[in-house]
C-alpha cells in the first residue's frame, strides 16, 4: 500500500490545486481497496476451515465462550492483524508527501485513518464468514477469486444486469437518467469505500477515486465513470446516493455474511 500510494502522488497541476494537502489521502484510496482490501480477504477466508481442519478450534469450543463470541474473535484478531502495517502505509505516506503536499489537516488525517480501521474490519468480517459458511478451503479460494473476477469486470456486468432489468442499453459513457442505475454501479464493497473516502476528501460524490473525479471535472474530459453532479447536477439528488448510505451498505456487505455464519456455526458440528 505504501508503494503504490507514494507512485501515486505525483499528480497534473489541476489535480495537486484542487485537493491541495489532501493528494496523499487521495493517492492511498485505490491502494486501500485493492491491495488491502483483498489483502485481508485472501488473509481471512481461511481462518475457521484451518482451524476447524487441524482441531485447534476444538480448545476453543472447550472454553466458555461461545460460538458467536469466537467469531467475533476471529475477525477482530485478523482485522488487528492487518491493521497494523495499514496504519503504517497511511502515516508513512502522509509523512513522505510532507515536503511535496504539506501537512493533511489533521481532522480530514483522523476520520480517514478511523475509517480505514473500520473498512479492514468489514473485510475481515466478509473473509471469516466465507470461511464459516463454506467448509472448503478449495471453494473459498475459488469463491474470493470470484470476487475479485466480479470487481474488476463490475462496471460491463452492471451495466448488463441494470439494461436487462430497464429494458435499455446503458454505460459509463451514456448513464441512465435514472440515479438508481448508480446503486447498482456502486453496489460492490470496494466501490461503496470509495465514495466514502470521497465524501471524507470533500470530493464530488463518485465510485470513481478523487483524482479521476478531479478529472472528469475539466473541459472535454468523457469516460465510463460517472460523477453524480455532473450527470444530474447535483452531488446527491436523492437519499439513497448520499455516501452515508454508502457506508451502511458497507457495513451491511459485513453483517449479513456474518449473522448467516452465526447461525450456521451455532448448530453446525465443528468437526
Amino acid at each position: 500500500m505504501f508503494v503504490a500510494a507514494v507512485l501515486s502522488l505525483s499528480q497534473p497541476t489541476y489535480v495537486q490545486e484542487a485537493l491541495g494537502s489532501r493528494v496523499p489521502l487521495a493517492a492511498l484510496q485505490t491502494p486501500l481497496n485493492i491491495i488491502g482490501g483483498f489483502g485481508v480477504l485472501f488473509g481471512t477466508f481461511r481462518a475457521v476451515i484451518r482451524d476447524r481442519d487441524t482441531g485447534a478450534i476444538r480448545f476453543t469450543a472447550g472454553t466458555a465462550i461461545s460460538r458467536t463470541q469466537t467469531l467475533i474473535g476471529f475477525t477482530l484478531g485478523r482485522a488487528a492483524a492487518f491493521a497494523i502495517p495499514l496504519v503504517l502505509a497511511v502515516v508513512l505516506t502522509c509523512l513522505v508527501a510532507v515536503p511535496q503536499h504539506g501537512v493533511v489537516p489533521l481532522d480530514m488525517f483522523a476520520v480517514f485513518l478511523a475509517y480505514s480501521l473500520l473498512f479492514v474490519a468489514v473485510i475481515a468480517g466478509i473473509g471469516v464468514s466465507l470461511s464459516t459458511i463454506l467448509q472448503s478451503q478449495t471453494v473459498a479460494g475459488f469463491t474470493v477469486l470470484a470476487f475479485a473476477a466480479v470487481y474488476i469486470t463490475w462496471f460491463q456486468i452492471s451495466n448488463t444486469l441494470y439494461g436487462t432489468l430497464s429494458g435499455t442499453t446503458v454505460s459509463g459513457f451514456s448513464p441512465s437518467t435514472n440515479p438508481l442505475y448508480l446503486v447498482v454501479r456502486w453496489l460492490p464493497p470496494f466501490r461503496l469505500s470509495t465514495v466514502v473516502t470521497n465524501a471524507i476528501l470533500g470530493v464530488p460524490n463518485s465510485a470513481a477515486s478523487a483524482t479521476n473525479v478531479i478529472s472528469e471535472l475539466q473541459p472535454n474530459q468523457v469516460s465510463n465513470l460517472v460523477v453524480v453532479r455532473i450527470q444530474y447536477g447535483s452531488d446527491v439528488p436523492v437519499w439513497y446516493l448520499h455516501p452515508s448510505v454508502a457506508l451502511v451498505e458497507l457495513l451491511l456487505w459485513a453483517l449479513v455474511p456474518f449473522a448467516v455464519a452465526v447461525a450456521l456455526y451455532r448448530h453446525r458440528s465443528i468437526d
